[in-house]
């Protein structure tokens, strides 16, 4: 089950991975077709190379359904690769293959006019374990609304369940995401503070149990509303800067010791 575990982890980092650094609507309303990140680590004496590390392909929603991503480019022997399958703007399927084997099958269902995700299966086939998410969708005292997702993993030696809670403001703003498992041990937070402006002002990140982290993130905007610089408590620093158009074009990274070490590139394909 460990393993499982460890896999489900991984996974959640992922999909986290896997999400666009560039506001969906923007990429739809631009005709963007594909998305090519590179890399280049500057920690890296005498590296002047850049790789290409991520690499998507968007359906006319600016969806994906064709995702790449090369660790080789940090020096790891892992390339993963993702493929979705929409009806309309519902993923209904989604593969992940990686080191060129087929490693998870994802099917989807939705609720009541195929607005919400109501249920996700997940097959790991190196073991044919499987996951089953469920997600439940629900007001509370009408000031706040709260969404929570029930996942369980099983496999031969048993099954464990988890729940992810999430908590709104009266703004329908998302304030948490609380992981708890079957005895309603906390696991892991994520939480938000909001600035009068509407943006998020820091997001705070916990996780519980044998691997204790805390981490804060302080957001900075410029004036039409697009993360210009990020700063966490563990004096890491990352500047962002746009092309004339809003997409990204560079995100600069330092370290404590205020030297760049990584930079990230963008490149925009527009379909015709």
């Amino acid at each position: 089950m460990k393993n499982v575990v460890a896999l489900f982890i991984g996974l959640l980092a992922f999909v986290g991975a896997i999400a666009q650094q560039n506001d969906t609507a923007l990429l739809r309303s631009l005709n963007v077709s594909e998305v090519k990140k590179y890399q280049r680590i500057h920690a890296f004496v005498g590296n002047i190379d850049t790789c290409l590390t991520e690499h998507h392909k968007l359906n006319s929603y600016g969806l994906d359904v064709f995702f790449l991503r090369d660790l080789g480019c940090s020096g790891y022997k892992q390339r993963d690769i993702v493929r979705a399958r929409y009806v309309g703007r519902n993923m209904v399927s989604q593969t992940l293959e990686r080191n060129n084997e087929m490693l998870v099958l994802y099917a989807f269902a939705y609720g009541k006019k195929q607005k919400q995700l109501a249920r996700k299966t997940e097959v790991i086939l190196t073991n044919l374990d499987t996951i089953h998410t469920e997600y439940t969708y629900y007001k509370k005292r009408r000031a706040k609304t709260l969404d929570s997702t029930r996942l369980t993993l099983i496999n031969k030696e048993g099954s464990k369940t988890y729940v992810t809670k999430n908590t709104y403001d009266k703004k329908k703003r998302l304030l948490s995401v609380i992981t708890v498992d079957g005895d309603g041990k906390t696991l892991a937070e994520t939480s938000h503070t909001w600035g009068t402006d509407g943006n998020i002002k820091s997001t705070t990140n916990s996780s519980f149990g044998e691997n204790i982290t805390f981490v804060q993130t302080f957001f900075m905007y410029d004036q039409n509303g697009r993360v210009v610089e990020t700063n966490d408590t563990h004096s890491r620093q990352n500047i962002y800067l746009y092309t004339d158009m809003g997409l990204l074009s560079n995100v600069l990274g330092y370290n404590a010791k205020g030297e760049l070490e990584i930079e990230f590139m963008y490149e925009y394909t527009y379909t015709k």
